[in-house]
């Protein structure tokens, strides 16, 4: 038994080591160079045992550096009551979910970092890249895509439509692959692929491609490409496919990615 002034309390042992076959309580701190159970396992240097020091609901357990008393490592139920590991600079620690499939970084209860891994081998990443290799990114980072539309061996046109989750303000890149599945010998039909947006100051339109269904092949049987840089400042990107004449017995096809650039 130690006492004395000031705490913690430190025990030379030679480098030695402490073994123990039971259990130790301790009130205040325990700071050793290694600590071995009768298992034995390892806990490393600068243990901190039953700290009265918490954060955010996390027990004090070791030190990131030795060198540094103000960066420790801390487990415990965290600000949420649930299972967190974390560290902690001064009074502020970023926590971690252990127990779960979706890994969750926390400062102050406040979720600033999440990804979570889906079966069988993907994964959501639930914040901003600020960095990629090194280099700072602008606005949401990189490049996602947030709509893909596929129509395949279809038979009529299409009406005027929105691409799905493009309302937002911001720059997008549209990709398309547009096609002739099966050709109409008789009715010679053609289609073309537009798309309009609003950038803030007027409405804008553009056709991309005309296809042929016909055997004697007026225009060509495939179009593919890119509109590299949309700017929308209202409304939604759309999209539609018009024919001059009737289109089946004859299909196309047709894919269009769209990527939010920022």
């Amino acid at each position: 038994i130690f006492s004395g002034n000031p705490s913690p309390y430190v025990v030379n042992l030679n480098s030695v080591g402490f073994a123990v076959d039971g259990s130790i309580n301790v009130s205040n701190s325990v700071y050793a160079g290694n600590i071995h159970t009768s298992s034995p396992s390892y806990f490393g240097q600068k243990i901190i045992v039953n700290n009265t020091q918490t954060y955010s609901g996390l027990s004090v357990v070791g030190y990131v550096d030795e060198n540094d008393f103000t960066k420790r490592v801390a487990i415990g139920p965290g600000s949420s009551n649930t299972p967190r590991i974390a560290i902690c600079d001064g009074s502020v620690c970023g926590q971690q979910d252990i127990f779960s499939n979706r890994y969750r970084w926390f400062i102050g209860g406040s979720e600033i970092f999440a990804i979570q891994t889906v079966s069988p081998f993907g994964m959501y990443i639930y914040n901003e890249i600020d960095k990629y290799k090194g280099q700072t990114t602008s606005g949401v980072g990189v490049p996602y895509i947030v709509n893909r539309t596929e129509f395949i061996n279809r038979s009529l046109g299409i009406s005027n439509t929105n691409l799905f989750q493009t309302s937002s303000v911001g720059e997008y890149r549209i990709s398309y692959y547009f096609y002739t599945m099966i050709k109409n010998e008789t009715n010679n039909c053609n289609l073309t692929l537009n798309f309009g947006w609003n950038d803030g100051v007027d409405k804008r339109n553009l056709s991309v491609g005309r296809i042929s269904l016909s055997n004697t092949t007026q225009g060509s049987n495939y179009v593919y490409g890119s509109i590299p840089y949309v700017r929308v400042g209202s409304g939604s990107i759309s999209y539609n496919v018009t024919n001059d004449t009737v289109i089946f017995p004859a299909s196309y096809s047709l894919i269009i990615t769209t990527e939010r650039l920022n």
